[in-house]
């Protein structure tokens, strides 16, 4: 499910909202990490187990880690975690390239297709490393909140495309909601504005794309080439920044 879908913005969003602000305040980072996760299920709910056993095991080591005082145990436990959450991005993005390379070049017949990937897997894990790396370097302790750390793993307005936020950055805002129209209005006004930098000016840029790249070479001006070579380029910019004005 993407932001400028139908489902998300006429039935997900709104009963997002509805339910989010009927909540009590002490209760709205549970009713927050619950949305969350019933939004990465509606993208990949066969990885709901791994996701949160993912959440689970670096909440847990990376307090162990915050206690050891060695420097030497320090760092193992830290390489660990590191290797644990890159071998799980490894496996769902690489693994079928790697092996498909690897049967090129030796004839070998290793299992090489493509696994798909769990909803936001790249933004999740590089979340998840900025925050063991903090912890790792004393910028602050690990936290003791499961839920507030899940959340902050898992928050769906930026899980499937970011941005990646730091953890020192958004605690303060779990505990200190400022509900204010104005902050509301802006808020809206944002998501529209992202919205239509999406849908019209991104989706127009990569359709003029697709014209130029699908183009017959030998017919293709160099005028047009160079027009089509612009349009993908505008259109990375505009397609992030208007998941980044929505999130």
């Amino acid at each position: 499910m993407i932001f400028n879908s139908i489902e998300f913005i006429f039935l997900f969003l709104p009963l997002a909202l509805i339910i989010y602000y009927l909540t009590p305040m002490k209760a709205r980072n549970y009713t927050m990490l619950i949305l969350s996760l019933l939004f990465f299920s509606w993208g990949s709910q066969e990885y709901l187990i791994l996701i949160w056993t993912s959440v689970l095991v670096n909440y847990g080591l990376t307090r162990v880690m915050d206690r050891i005082l060695v420097p030497s145990v320090r760092k193992t436990f830290f390489i660990g975690i590191l290797t644990f959450n890159l071998l799980i991005l490894f496996v769902f993005k690489y693994l079928g390239f790697f092996f498909t390379n690897i049967n090129g070049l030796v004839g070998t017949q290793f299992f090489s297709e493509r696994l798909a990937q769990p909803l936001g897997i790249s933004f999740f894990t590089f979340q998840v490393l900025s925050y063991v790396i903090d912890v790792y370097k004393q910028r602050y302790e690990a936290e003791y909140s499961l839920p507030k750390l899940a959340l902050y793993f898992l928050m769906f307005p930026q899980l499937a495309s970011g941005p990646i936020m730091r953890w020192d950055e958004l605690k303060p805002q779990m505990g200190q909601r400022m509900v204010r129209p104005q902050l509301m209005a802006d808020g809206a006004e944002r998501f529209t504005i992202g919205l239509f930098k999406k849908v019209f000016i991104a989706n127009t840029l990569a359709a003029l794309w697709n014209i130029a790249k699908t183009a017959d070479p030998a017919g293709l001006s160099m005028l047009f080439a160079w027009v089509g070579i612009i349009a993908f380029t505008l259109y990375i910019y505009f397609d992030f920044s208007g998941y980044m004005d929505m999130a």
